[in-house]
């Protein structure tokens, strides 16, 4: 029951030989595809985790505010999409209708579904009397196509693409012959999509022909999909572990622990755990009978999330159903707001509209006055960027910033179930410029910089340095003491508003490479480059074979030290170290930082090897760190008695690093779920963590990067919704502490992979939504505010599967392609928009790159 290898993107029941359309199936015996599933899903989709995560912690919030009550019955608009040739698995409407009474029944525990054992669930189940455009349908389409032989690792996509209706609107079950796996074989049964995933090209529920209505006990192969698609995990998940019954395994309290996914008699009596008073909390109905519980109970094969023989399956608890109704009423809301179940709109057309006063452009701080001139409509409701402002007919709003701001307008006939959307894009500026001039970006420390003020139209100015108000001077002159990047911008103020110049950066002392420590890079399936020349040259003889995370370092001369996959760290001549293995950093070598070196400060021979466990673990291990001496083992190393020492919990698979201002010391920066903890490592160890979070940001950090200055810091961060957001922050690099976050729009819901330019003025991200549609874009960091820099994204290309990237050692950013035997070149990263050029290849043939780059 309790297991985090069950937070698949897609879940698979997986039978152990194939069954024939139409023919009774009692035996529902099967073994899961979650493990192989949910790390492809990982590797492809990295904000996918942090959403899951995001919304458990919803659920449980819910749970612990009692904020769960009995309401009315809610409705799932649902289209079934039956894929065939022409055979048995072009079922009749007949038995689809069969199919969905049969959930409905099985919901409300009713007739056949045994009302003495389980509870009626509150919701149910439409087959959509309306499509998308409004026209009349029974909600069952045909198409004819091969995938109704569908392989899921490889085709899931292509056969969800034949069709689709808006996933926030429907439940969307695509009917297939036959559901087949690369490393299972035939014979799955179905699989669905948790609800993190809701709205996206992906989301839905597979299952075949054969258990799509046939019988009364095939349906509950449906029943057991609907329960995924509403948030719930196997009863079984995690086997035995019941410390707390709400954040364990199938995080349901009233169903007891079960570790055992064999079929059993319908009448037999099983037992397979004796956990169930671990948690002596009055949440555990199952706490020991001398704490008011019910006492250990045997397994609950006749759970509908279950793995045994159909015929046992005849109950949801009042657990899962509080779980399914909050998942329908927050994360998959938008499908109780769906018409598709009520008759199309009367009207020919249905439309909404308004006009605003000023039109675009508008000044910064003017009130817009929108005038509805929409069809007659009971409901009404405004937003700007997506944020609700008003619910009346007609509004007015004043935009204080400059940027582009997208109105819309959504009204609603209730009467009529008719619904219509209109948008505009406001231009909001501010009159008047903020800029400046200065006789250099380049300095020596001691030296003094003036900076000229070149503004226009403001009353008043105010300076910023490294993001902290540093003077009211209209002109500025600076003395620069210390060596390091340093940043600058103005901003003039207005009556109403504020003009924001360009950011510069100033590179006070000599800034040439000279740490060489970057100079090896080995990743991937044996794939190694020498970056000593200048340019990549292949190295033979790595030992890796990595999915993700590997770390490497070189010493001062820019030869190589030692390189680690997070579980075997291997020395210069490509030989494991003596102590080097047995390493923590994930089994699957599936952890974007399986690994991570950084130097022990004041100590030059010795290095600090971080470890981060793997999401298929549930990162169980967390943060841990082992010593590298390269004193020992004749001066190619070892690693020393500290080893996997443990650290911290983690909720990603991301370190990061940055020098202290000091040159010597380290900061080390992890973050959690809502929190960014920041070590400092000095000469003393690592100190206890400083954390950063912002009440504006409750929702889950993703992935770091400082930036090359070490004076900000950007993480990815995924919001309930599903859209995802950079967020940059700087970063007092004396005080580890994090202040001014700025939030940029991707307009995405998966960000794969970042990275900054070397003079930090451009931040390139891969952005996708789904497998074939990964695409290399571009931000102007030069610019200051967070509209500014989001309006700024510039298209740069695309190519299948693009991944990670990384900054090399001369200047280039690579990029890797899903397992694909070369890297991709950005040779001017620090050029605006296309002129980056982004073009050429390394090959690392016969070396495979896999997903993975090295981490530094």
């Amino acid at each position: 029951m309790k297991n985090k290898n069950s937070l698949t993107f897609l879940l698979f029941l997986v039978f152990p030989f194939l069954l024939n359309a139409q023919v009774e199936n009692t035996d529902f015996s099967h073994k899961c595809f979650a493990d192989q599933l949910h790390q492809k899903m990982l590797s492809e989709h990295p904000y996918y985790h942090s959403k899951h995560q995001l919304i458990e912690q919803q659920i449980y919030n819910l749970k612990n505010e009692a904020s769960f009550s009995s309401v009315a019955t809610q409705t799932i608009p649902v289209v079934v999409h039956i894929i065939h040739q022409n055979g048995p698995e072009n079922i009749s409407d007949a038995q689809v209708f069969d199919a969905i009474q049969h959930l409905n029944d099985a919901f409300a525990n009713i007739d056949f579904y045994d009302p003495n054992t389980g509870v009626d669930v509150g919701i149910d189940f439409c087959l959509a009397i309306r499509d998308p455009e409004n026209n009349s349908s029974n909600g069952i389409n045909r198409i004819e196509s091969a995938l109704t032989n569908v392989t899921v690792e490889t085709q899931d996509f292509d056969l969800k693409a034949l069709l689709q209706w808006n996933p926030l609107d429907y439940l969307n079950i695509w009917v297939v012959n036959e559901i087949t796996s690369l490393s299972a074989g035939s014979g799955v049964a179905g699989y669905a999509n948790f609800p993190a995933v809701h709205g996206l090209p992906a989301d839905g529920i597979v299952i075949e022909a054969n258990y799509t209505g046939s019988s009364q006990d095939n349906s509950k192969v449906l029943v057991h999909e609907a329960g995924h698609y509403l948030g719930l995990y196997h009863t079984f998940e995690g086997g035995c572990n019941n410390d707390d019954c709400q954040t364990n395994g199938d995080r349901v309290c009233d169903t007891p622990p079960d570790q055992s996914t064999a079929p059993v008699a319908c009448s037999e009596v099983i037992n397979t755990c004796n956990t169930d008073e671990d948690d002596t909390s009055t949440n555990n109905p199952f706490r020991s009978i001398a704490l008011g519980g019910l006492g250990d109970q045997n397994d609950m094969y006749i759970n509908y999330m279950d793995y045994g023989h159909l015929p046992c399956y005849s109950a949801f608890t009042q657990g899962q159903k509080e779980r399914m109704n909050n998942a329908l009423s927050t994360t998959r809301q938008s499908l109780l707001e769906s018409y598709g179940c009520q008759q199309p709109c009367p009207f020919a057309s249905y439309d909404a509209a308004f006009l605003s006063t000023p039109p675009s452009p508008v000044l910064a701080g003017e009130l817009v006055n929108f005038t509805n001139t929409s069809d007659p409509a009971n409901f009404y409701e405004w937003s700007v960027d997506n944020q609700v402002i008003s619910n009346t007919f007609n509004t007015s709003y004043t935009f204080n910033d400059e940027g582009v701001f997208t109105v819309n307008l959504v009204i609603r006939d209730t009467i009529n179930s008719c619904k219509s959307s209109f948008q505009q894009t406001i231009e909001v500026i501010c009159q008047g410029e903020a800029s400046f001039t200065t006789t250099s970006t380049e300095i020596q420390a001691g030296e003094t910089l003036d900076f000229t003020n070149t503004s226009t139209g403001n009353t008043s100015y105010e300076w910023f340095l490294d993001g902290v108000s540093y003077s009211t001077d209209t002109d500025l002159n600076i003395t620069f003491t210390n060596s390091g990047y340093y940043t600058i911008y103005l901003v003039g103020a207005t009556a109403t508003c504020l003009n924001y110049s360009s950011t510069i950066t100033i590179i006070v002392g000599s800034c040439e490479m000279e740490d060489k420590s970057e100079m090896h890079w080995y990743f991937g399936e044996n794939a190694a480059l020498d970056f000593n020349s200048g340019e990549p040259v292949n190295v033979p003889g790595s030992q890796l074979n990595s999915f993700e995370g590997t770390a490497c370092i070189s010493d001062d001369n820019g030869d190589l030290l030692f390189y680690t996959d997070g579980i075997n760290i291997w020395d210069a001549t490509n030989t494991v170290m003596p102590n080097g293995s047995g390493l923590l950093g994930g089994a699957n070598t599936s952890s974007w930082n399986g690994a991570f070196i950084v130097p022990r400060p004041y100590n030059p021979s010795q290095y600090y090897v971080f470890t981060c466990d793997e999401f298929e673990n549930n990162i169980a291990n967390g943060v841990n760190y082992s010593i590298v001496d390269m004193n020992l083992n004749g001066g190619l190393g070892d690693v020393t008695d500290t080893k996997n020492i443990f650290l911290c919990p983690a909720n990603v698979e991301t370190i990061s690093a940055t020098y202290h201002d000091d040159g010597q010391k380290v900061w080390l920066v992890i973050s959690d779920y809502d929190v960014v903890n920041t070590y400092l490592i000095d000469s003393t160890g690592i100190g206890s963590p400083i954390a950063f979070s912002d009440p504006n940001y409750n929702t889950s950090w993703g992935f770091t990067r400082f930036f090359n200055s070490g004076k900000r810091l950007i993480l990815s961060q995924a919001n309930i919704l599903g859209a995802t957001f950079l967020v940059i922050l700087d970063f007092d690099n004396t005080t580890g502490i994090f202040t001014n976050p700025i939030e940029i729009n991707t307009s995405s819901s998966d960000i794969w992979s970042f990275e900054i330019s070397p003079d930090d003025s451009r931040l390139y991200a891969i952005l996708g939504e789904g497998i074939n549609t990964h695409s290399l874009y571009q931000f102007d960091l030069s610019l200051t505010t967070a509209s500014q820099i989001s309006n700024s994204k510039t298209y740069i290309d695309n190519i299948y599967s693009l991944d990670r990237l990384l900054l090399g050692p001369n200047g280039k950013i690579y990029n890797t392609v899903f397992f694909e035997p070369f890297l991709r070149v950005i040779n001017n990263p620090n050029e605006l928009g296309i002129n980056c050029d982004y073009s050429g290849t390394i090959n690392l043939s016969p070396a495979n790159n896999n997903v993975s780059l090295p981490k530094f």
